[in-house]
């Protein structure tokens, strides 16, 4: 089963996924592309990434604050989002 988020709680159907997997890919490589060649670099000159941990927990908040609003049909403030060490 392939799930819509980290945690597997909102499953997708394997034929939605195939359907939009190639979009998917479409709208996203150069994002990807570009964030790794940044990351490569900054590696190389001995630099710190220009994307943050805090970025990514960030992110990973507001994703799992989208996911528990389309749970709960209710809109979902990020400071109700807490993560704990390993989440």
């Amino acid at each position: 089963m392939i799930y819509l988020d980290h945690n597997a709680t909102t499953p997708m159907d394997p034929d939605v996924f195939e359907a939009m997997r190639p979009w998917f890919m479409e709208r996203f490589e150069q994002a990807y592309v570009t964030q790794l060649e940044d990351f490569a670099q900054k590696v190389l000159a001995g630099q710190p990434p220009s994307i943050t941990i805090d970025d990514g927990i960030s992110a990973l908040r507001i994703a799992l604050a989208a996911t528990r609003s389309a749970h709960e049909k209710r809109p979902v403030e990020l400071n109700e989002i807490a993560l704990s060490q390993g989440a």
